[in-house]
């Protein structure tokens, strides 16, 4: 008998232990599978992202000036492509914040930027504090990527890229000298990105009538992009800003909220530590 249950033991500790490589197993394909389709995802995104941004504008005015015949609108180009940019990056944000996914997406954005500001503003980083600051931020990145739209409009009017003096420099036709273009630009990103962090940088932390003037636009669309979050939202998004800042101040942080009473969010960084 005492055999029998050693053996009736042994295949229950055999199939729990194959039942948690099993487990395993299906995890670690999970991961696999989902990294693969985050990558697939992320290349898509930047494909597309160069279609409506880059390829879409200088096709666009092409095909206007093929439309309007002997009317030269050459210098036109960049304020042309700057506009229809941002149109079509307005007009992304307001079609996704329609959907209910994206909603609850801005509905964190929203969350954390209420954070930073309570953050900012040096109070103890609970949802009762928080709920009175503002969703809105200078330096949000959606306040970035607008911003680089209207730099870029006077980034690119100062450079001689027409499509035409690059289709004749390289002895190509006017079809591949659009591509020429749409290349130098996405070669030049970095330094139009550049130019724009120092303007929105300067912005956040300078207030007068000229930086006020530079982040309202931006302001204007986070309306768009944000949302007001409830109390769980809020409490996520101060956890994830206490999981960033050094553990010195993190520890004050967290010392305060527990003084002031909480919001849930320190046993959450607590979990995650």
């Amino acid at each position: 008998d005492k055999d029998e249950k050693s053996d009736k033991a042994d295949k229950a500790d055999k199939a729990d232990k194959d039942g948690k490589d099993g487990d395993d197993d299906k995890i670690d394909t999970a991961a696999t599978v989902l990294e693969i389709v985050m990558s697939i995802g992320a290349l898509l995104g930047v494909i597309l992202f160069m279609f409506l941004f880059l390829f879409v504008p200088t096709w666009a005015f092409t095909a206007l000036e093929g439309a309007l015949g002997d009317v030269h609108i050459e210098n036109l180009r960049s304020l042309f492509e700057g506009v229809l940019r941002i149109i079509i990056f307005v007009g992304y944000m307001a079609a996704t914040s329609l959907m209910k996914e994206i909603r609850s997406t801005y509905e964190y954005h929203g969350a954390e930027h209420k954070t930073i500001a309570a953050y900012e503003a040096k109070v103890p980083l609970t949802c009762a504090n928080i709920k009175d600051y503002t969703r809105f931020h200078p330096r949000c990145g959606t306040s970035f990527i607008f911003l680089v739209l209207v730099v870029s409009i006077i980034f690119y009017s100062l450079l001689p890229l027409n499509s035409e003096t690059l289709a004749g420099y390289f002895g190509v036709s006017v079809g591949v000298g659009n591509i020429l273009r749409v290349l130098f630009k996405v070669v030049l990103c970095p330094v139009l990105v550049g130019i724009t962090y120092e303007i929105i940088r300067i912005a956040g932390k300078t207030d007068n009538a000229v930086t006020r003037a530079i982040s309202a636009p931006g302001l204007l669309l986070q309306r768009l992009t944000t949302r007001e979050p409830n109390e769980r939202q809020v409490e996520i998004a101060v956890a994830a800003v206490l999981c960033v800042i050094p553990a010195d101040e993190r520890a004050a942080l967290t010392a305060a909220i527990d003084e002031a009473g909480g919001s849930g969010a320190t046993a959450t960084v607590t979990t995650a530590s």
